[in-house]
Parts: C-alpha cells; structure tokens; sequence
C-alpha cells in the first residue's frame, strides 16, 4: 500500500464510533426530562388563561377588549396544549421501535453516520451534517440531538469526555439581511404612528357619538403585521423581539382605547336617557346630578330598575320649589300609594313621595280595571337633596 493510499484510507476512519440500544426504563426517562419543561409552560400558560378569565368577569370587562384578551391567551394556551399533546403522542408511538433498534454512529470531521439496525436487518443508514443541527437538549444522563424533524438519543456515560458530542452545538440562525431590518424598524415604527393616531381617533369620535366596532380593527391592522414579522423573524432568524411584543402591546391598546370610549359613550347614552325618562315623569326638567347610580334587581316575581341621584346645593332650591308648588307630591302616603308601593317597600328617610302610573298616565291612583301596569315611584329626601326612583310593575 502507497503512502497515498495509507493517507486516504485514514482520512475515510471515523474520529469516533458509538453503538447504542435503549430499554423501557430509559426511553420513560428521557420522555419525562425533555417534556418537563413544556408541561411547565403548559401549566403556566393555563394558570395564567384561569386568572385571565376571572379578571375579566370580576371587573366586569365582557366587552371587545375583554374579548380580545380572554380568546388571545385562549388561543395561544391550545396552540401549545395541543403542541405538546402531539408530540407526547409521537413519542408513545414511537416507543417500541426505539427499544427495539440498535443506534451506530460515525463521527467525522464535519458530519456523522447514523446506522439503525432492528431485529438484525439495517432499516435506516443517514448522513447528518453538524451544521444540519437544530436543537440540543441536556436531559439527565442523556442528550436529544434534533436533526430535522427528529430527535435522537445518546448515552453521556458511554462517550469519551472529548467526544463531538459534547461540543456539538445548534448552528446559530442567520442574522437577517438589511432589507428585513428595515422592515422590521419600519412595522414597529408605524405600529406606535398606529396606536398614538387610534387614541387621538378616538378621542375625536367619541365627541361625535360616532364609533364604530370596525375603527380599532382599521388601526391594529399595522401592529398586528408588526406581531407576525416579530414571529417570522424569531422562528427564522432568532430575532424580531421588538416586533413582536410592540405589536401585541400596541394592538391591545388601540382595542382598550376605543373599547374604553366605547363604554363611556355607551354609559353616557343610557344616564342621559333614563335622566330624560324620568323628566318625563315628573314634567320637569332635571339639573346635572351630582352623583348618579342606576341599578336593576330581578327576582322570580318582579323585575325593579333603581335611579339614584344627588344633587348640586345650588340646584335644591329650584328642585324643592317644583315639588312643594306640585300637587302630585305628598309628604305621606295616602291609601292608595301606600297599596301601590306595597311591593316595592319604600325608600328610607324620604321627605316626599310621587307614584306615577306610567301605563295609565296617572298619578297616586289605583287603577280601577285588573292588568298589568308599568309604575315609577319617586321619593325626594332634602338632607340628602336626592331623588330616588323605583321603576316596577305593578300587579292588580
């Protein structure tokens, strides 16, 4: 043999080589160290979604953003619920193959043989660059090696304490070129230009009475693109951090924001009218309250919607002249309110009372025919320089 050949010869042996099987036993263990982890961020993210959910209903936010948040978390909890569900399921099927297959590798320079023998026969002979090298997991006594789409396993006791295996490292993902860096400024740039524009949008429509469910849509659009390159940018290039969480802040801002004005104009709609309806009621019309409290309490039998206003001290003279020079107004119930506040009871520490028949248009009258009438009884107390309304059926 040449010296040519001798050199040819070496350079074609494997620096290292490995024969591996693995029992049951083993196979369990390296399952429950690499799945630890997940079933962790698992629980985390259901602890979190739980907590999630009980805000909303504490605080009362069933509305858009309320919405939003509770179906986000949902969403993303599922997504890695499922994730882990599927591979857990992989590797329980994969698990009778895997005991019963002998694993021999051939380390060289830049590469590896993967040799899988089962009941003597090679069903598998695969060449793995080490730049091919997507993930690496330190389980235990074992290592997981991704290639690809799958993982495989190697004993730490039976290699050498210089072997490959321990410097073999995931080839880190390419930087992303400058035009995606762009990009990415630009998204993020004009996520905040999207956020900041919503809030001000906002502002201007809620003047107007104006908004509308599909104006935060319009303005998420740039943030939501922003979260998405972020997630394109890390599952590619490990970066897009910026993109990501800005995007998903901003996002949820701009439906916080015109949810919020929202809920103020709504608010604001249902105090003007009811202040109206009950203006109606006693033919005058009302100062600005000073404090305004609207309720509804329903029971098997009667369903009572409560008005609570106070008023400004400069405002009771005018509101105690009306009510001392109206008729309508009592400073007792007589016979008949008394049967119509029967009920309802009456409010405390009130100074004069009005019961309006809202079906018959009457007041401080029990109506003659048997029926069904829709009544508001008001008490007017001076310590408080308050009026409280109980809207209520009244049955006969």
């Amino acid at each position: 043999m040449t010296d040519s050949e001798v050199f040819e010869n070496k350079e074609n042996m494997p620096l290292e080589s490995y024969s591996f099987t693995f029992s049951e036993a083993e196979y369990e263990e390296v399952n429950k160290g690499y799945f630890q982890k997940f079933l962790v961020r698992v629980i985390v993210l259901g602890v979190a979604f739980a907590f999630i959910i009980a805000g909303i209903v504490i605080s009362d936010m069933a509305d858009i953003v309320g919405g939003f948040i509770a179906g986000f978390s949902l969403l993303y909890f599922v997504i890695s619920l499922s994730g882990l569900l599927k591979v857990q399921k992989s590797w329980k099927r994969t698990k009778e193959k895997i005991c019963s297959s002998v694993y021999d590798y051939q380390l060289f320079d830049r590469y590896l043989f993967l040799t899988i023998t089962r009941n003597g026969e090679r069903v598998h002979y695969i060449k793995f660059e080490y730049d091919d090298l997507t993930q690496k997991f330190d389980v235990g006594r074992f290592y997981l090696f991704a290639f690809g789409n799958q993982l495989y396993m190697v004993k730490k006791q039976e290699i050498a304490e210089n072997s490959i295996f321990h410097t073999l490292k995931p080839k880190a993902p390419e930087k992303p070129s400058k035009s995606l860096k762009s990009l990415s400024v630009v998204l993020m740039v004009f996520s905040i230009v999207s956020g900041v524009a919503g809030m001000f949008f906002a502002m201007a429509l809620n003047t107007s009475s104006a908004l509308s469910w599909w104006h935060p849509v319009v303005f998420s659009i740039i943030p939501l693109a922003s979260f998405f390159f972020g997630l394109y940018l890390k599952k590619n290039h490990n970066a897009g951090k910026v993109n990501f969480v800005s995007g998903l802040l901003i996002t949820a801002f701009v439906f916080l924001i015109f949810s919020s004005f929202g809920a103020f104009e709504s608010e604001d709609i249902a105090r003007k009218n009811q202040i109206e309806t009950i203006e109606n009621y006693m033919g005058v019309e009302l100062p600005e309250p000073y404090e305004y409290d609207n309720f509804k309490y329903k029971s098997d039998v009667m369903t009572t919607e409560d008005t609570a206003m106070q008023f400004y001290s400069k405002d009771i003279d005018y509101l105690e002249n009306i009510i001392l020079s109206d008729e309508k107004w009592a400073d007792s119930l007589s016979s008949e309110t008394n049967e119509l506040v029967a009920r309802v009871g009456v409010a405390d520490d009130w100074d004069y009372v009005c019961v309006y028949n809202i079906t018959t248009d009457e007041y401080n009258k029990v109506p003659q025919d048997d029926g069904i009438y829709q009544m508001a009884a008001m008490y007017w107390e001076t310590d408080y320089n308050g009026l409280y309304v109980i809207e209520y059926h009244y049955f006969k």
